[in-house]
This record gives structure tokens, sequence and C-alpha cells, in this order.
């Protein structure tokens, strides 16, 4: 019984827990849209492809999760979800005996998506059996309401943006990084945009 009772308790601790429930699991295909920094700069992939499962708590919070990353808060409102992610990008020092400063970057990313409504049936208005399956599904909406809002995230596809900003922070000077001064950035501040779409996929 010990043995069995530790092997239980070995299994849960090797299973990580997550904030909130799924909503779903998506393969995400990003098309770049714009990239006012550069290529040489910033390469941009295009297609941008990963995966990602939304989740949310009930309560407005929800929470952005892709394998082998940190779990990101966000917002979700009626299926459209926003996150943010701010990066702090050191690029040189600067040289206290001449009194320049150094080049550092903020890079921020905006990620909206929201999940599109399921197709329409292709049933006709007079179709006995889609009216019967309307009545039968309006009978059962109370029960397992929480299933059955799980199982629509899961079979719904999501369209969205993901916009990348870099912008030099405070108290530093980026002015070398420019191309008029002979650096890789055709402008800063700059950023790179995408469009997003997500197809259902199994939980990773």
């Amino acid at each position: 019984m010990r043995s069995c009772l530790a092997l239980v308790l070995l299994l849960s601790a090797c299973t990580p827990a997550y904030p909130g429930e799924a909503d779903g699991t998506f393969d995400v295909v990003g098309a770049l849209e714009e990239n006012t920094c550069g290529e040489t700069a910033l390469p941009a992939v295009d297609p941008m492809i990963f995966m990602v499962e939304l989740r949310s708590d009930g309560t407005g919070q929800a929470f952005w999760r892709r394998p082998s990353s940190p779990v990101v808060a966000g917002t979700n409102l009626d299926g459209s979800y926003r996150f943010r992610f701010t990066t702090g990008i050191p690029v040189y020092a600067g040289d206290e005996a001449l009194g320049t400063p150094g080049c550092a970057l903020i890079q921020e990313e905006s990620v909206r998506v929201a999940i599109d409504a399921p197709a329409a049936s292709d049933a006709g208005p007079g179709d006995a059996a889609a009216d019967d399956s309307a009545v039968d599904a309006g009978e059962n909406a109370d029960a397992g309401s929480d299933a059955s809002d799980l199982d629509a995230g899961a079979s719904a596809s999501f369209s969205g943006t993901d916009d990348i900003q870099l912008t030099v922070a405070p108290g530093y000077d980026c002015s070398a990084l420019v191309g008029s001064a002979g650096g890789p950035f055709l402008a800063l501040p700059c950023g790179v945009s995408y469009s997003l779409s997500g197809s259902p996929r199994s939980p990773f």
C-alpha cells in the first residue's frame, strides 16, 4: 500500500500544475505583415510557426502557455485574449571615462487573439434531425456546461495579431544603431507585426 501511495505522489509531483482551465490548444501560423526595423537588424521568420495553449480562470484573467516557456498572464474578455511580454535587451556598455551612455533596447510584444465562432450547421431549417438535436442540446445545456464550453474552445480556431516594438531604454543612446550612423536598423523605434491564425490540435 505504501509503495502505491509513493507512486501516486511521485506522478503528481511530476505533473506540472497550470493556472486556470484550458480553453483550447492550437497550431499557430504567423504571417509577416511588416518589419520597420529592417531584415539586417531584426531577421523576422516568415512564417512563424508554434504551438500554444490558451487558458482562463473565469474571472477575466487568461494565460498563454507554450512548450518549454514560462506561462504568461493576460486577459480574456468574451473570447478575446490579450497578452503583453516585455524584455530588456542590453546592446553595448557606455564609456565612463568619456561620459558616453551605453545602449539598451526595450522589446515589447503585444499578442491579441480572438476565438472564432464555430461554423453554422449545414442542416436546413426543416431538417427534423437537426431540430431534434437542437432540442436535446437545450435539454442538456445545464448538465455539464463547463465541459461543453471546453469542447467548443478546443474545436474552434482563432485569429489575431502579434506586434513587436523595439524602443530605446530611458537614459541610453542607441543612435549608433541607426542606418544613418552606419548601424543595421532602418529606424528606432521600430517594429515587426504578424497576423496569426490558430487551428485546433491535441493538447501537449
